[in-house]
């Protein structure tokens, strides 16, 4: 049985340093003549009104609706797991998207006292590669840290999703995913023990 002392819990100050200190940033992102132009970054503008609602609760469970709604979570689950996607039973799947889900909440509200962004300005628009649209941000910490943020975005039928985050030159989903496979690993390649450290 895993426990909060494995690898996969070991990792949540790192983690929750990168992405939730780039999450937050999001929500005071700053607004300009240009972003009110462009869709990508119109609706990371309406992200930091959910993030920011969020941030000031704290709690994992106001990061589960913005995390829902504008995360792209079935996408990241699924990246996230690699070569084990093929081992997830179709009827887990549901089980195993919520677990991400909360498993991103709970580092979230873990980090907002402790990596608090005091403001954020964007640095162009959104730039499109592809199917990719990409934001970039500049973050300041409260503690006088600064670095930049690039969220990937794809659109879907709702209009856009979060699919990535790239702080300090680390695209974190395939961080995420070399955690969630070594872990699996670990436990003899199955991928209930995942689900079942995920469901903590």
């Amino acid at each position: 049985m895993p426990t909060k002392s494995s690898c996969l819990f070991c990792f949540r100050k790192t983690f929750g340093m990168l992405f939730v200190s780039g999450l937050i940033a999001c929500a005071t992102l700053l607004s300009s003549s240009d972003a009110q132009a462009d869709a990508a970054a119109n609706f990371m503008n309406k992200v930091k009104v959910d993030l920011l609602r969020a941030a000031k609760s704290g709690t994992a469970g106001a990061f589960m609706s913005p995390i829902r709604k504008h995360a792209d979570i079935q996408t990241i689950s699924l990246f996230s797991l690699g070569s084990y996607a093929k081992k997830l039973p179709y009827s887990r799947r549901s089980n195993y998207y919520a677990g991400v889900a909360q498993f991103m909440a709970r580092y979230f509200s873990s980090q907002t006292t402790q990596y608090k962004v005091v403001k954020a300005r964007v640095l162009r628009p959104s730039v499109r590669e592809g199917n990719d649209y990409f934001v970039d941000s500049e973050v300041f910490l409260k503690n006088g840290q600064k670095y930049n943020v690039r969220w990937r975005l794809k659109r879907r039928k709702s209009g856009f999703k979060i699919v990535d985050v790239q702080v300090l030159g680390f695209w974190l989903t395939p961080f995420q995913r070399n955690l969630f496979r070594d872990y699996i690993q670990k436990h003899n390649g199955n991928v209930n023990a995942l689900l079942i450290a995920l469901s903590y």
